[in-house]
């Protein structure tokens, strides 16, 4: 077996489909013990390293440059070590935002399992494609009802049509993207893996949304009912963690509208002009998506991990709000600059990236990825 096939065989799935952990048995490390953990992001949006992690035992970690004193200091564990602080910098860890930190780092990660999306994934997700794959469907066999519930069966009607108007279609669409008909179930599905990543961080942000409300809600009744209104750096403390939380929900809520208008296909009319359009326009949001999407799961898990019945005391709720969901929010901010809503009538214009009042940096979006 190859060491792809162990690597593959061995992840566990919600590492692999993770967007806060990393299981370091995926990257170019060799160190028996570093092999062993994860990195994380935790709540105050800090990489660390993970020792064990478990129910009842919490979740050990250590800083990054603290390995020496936890692991044998072999010749490999400094260059390890480097390895992981490289990728420390990224904003998330899934497997989307990996892929692209690892590519520009010089590591070819196409064929690796690991960097993708586990099956049972991609299976859930498949709902959410139905942006992409209704239309085609329509377009290639008109009206006929066809039960599609899956990628391989959806690629499988364009590999082996068994309509001719279908295999004219498909030539037609073939000639207009300048590949040939052998390619063109390549060229869809390469495709489509950026409509899968739209849906995996969609599909995190329809969980973590109303997550995120009741959240608000609980630490804004125990500020208004408690002895804390009469205490104005309490007071202070809640508006401001609140002001920065909704910014990114709001945020992330009005560039997924704007990805919903821009990643509509006419089939009708495609032509390579929309490929590259709906594909640029996807692979710029990836970063703020990933950007703010953890951000707010690592706080949703944590205040779901210490208070599972949105309870607490007026101190304990107040202690956590200051040093557990305040951390890091700043840095969130700064990392997702204000976007408004793009009518549909305008989709083509770009968005703004204009401060807002929680962002006066002045700064547009970062070209992460080049």
């Amino acid at each position: 077996m190859s060491d792809a096939a162990l690597v593959e065989e061995a992840i566990d799935p919600k590492d692999q489909d993770s967007i806060h952990t990393l299981a370091v048995q995926v990257l170019p490390v060799t160190h028996t013990g570093l092999r062993r953990t994860r990195l994380v992001k935790n709540v105050r949006m800090e990489t660390k390293i993970e020792m064990f992690s478990g129910e009842g035992v919490g979740s050990g970690q250590i800083a990054i440059e603290d390995a020496p004193e936890h692991f044998s200091r072999d010749d490999t564990l400094r260059d390890d070590m480097r390895v992981l602080s490289d990728l420390s910098v990224l904003p998330s860890f899934d497997c989307y935002t990996l892929r692209r930190g690892l590519r520009q780092r010089g590591m070819n990660v196409e064929q690796e399992t690991a960097f993708k999306l586990s099956d049972a994934k991609i299976q859930e997700l498949f709902p959410l494609m139905r942006r992409i794959t209704r239309p085609l469907i329509k377009h290639l066999y008109g009206d006929e009802d066809l039960d599609i519930n899956d990628t391989r069966t959806l690629l499988a009607l364009v590999q082996n049509p068994d309509h001719e108007k279908v295999r004219d279609r498909l030539d037609r669409m073939a000639t207009t993207l300048g590949v040939s008909v052998a390619k063109l179930p390549t060229y869809l599905e390469d495709f489509g893996d950026l409509y899968l990543s739209l849906s995996y961080f969609e599909n995190y942000f329809v969980d973590l949304g109303p997550k995120v409300e009741q959240m608000i809600l609980w630490a804004n009744d125990v500020a208004q009912s408690s002895h804390l209104r009469n205490d104005p750096t309490s007071q202070k403390t809640f508006t401001d963690v609140e002001r920065r939380v909704r910014y990114i929900k709001d945020n992330l809520d009005i560039r997924f509208k704007n990805l919903s208008e821009v990643t509509k296909v006419n089939w009708d009319l495609l032509d390579v002009g929309m490929f590259q359009k709906v594909q640029k326009s996807i692979l710029a949001e990836q970063i703020y998506l990933a950007t703010g999407l953890c951000g707010l799961a690592v706080k949703i898990y944590e205040w779901e991990r210490v208070f599972p019945n949105a309870g607490g005391s007026p101190d304990r709720v107040m202690e956590f709000v200051a040093s557990e969901l305040r951390p890091g929010l700043d840095n969130l901010v700064r990392g997702l600059p204000k976007v408004e809503i793009v009518s549909t009538r305008s989709a083509r214009s770009k968005r703004s990236t204009r401060p807002s009042a929680l962002d006066r940096s002045g700064r547009g979006p970062e070209k992460v990825w080049g």
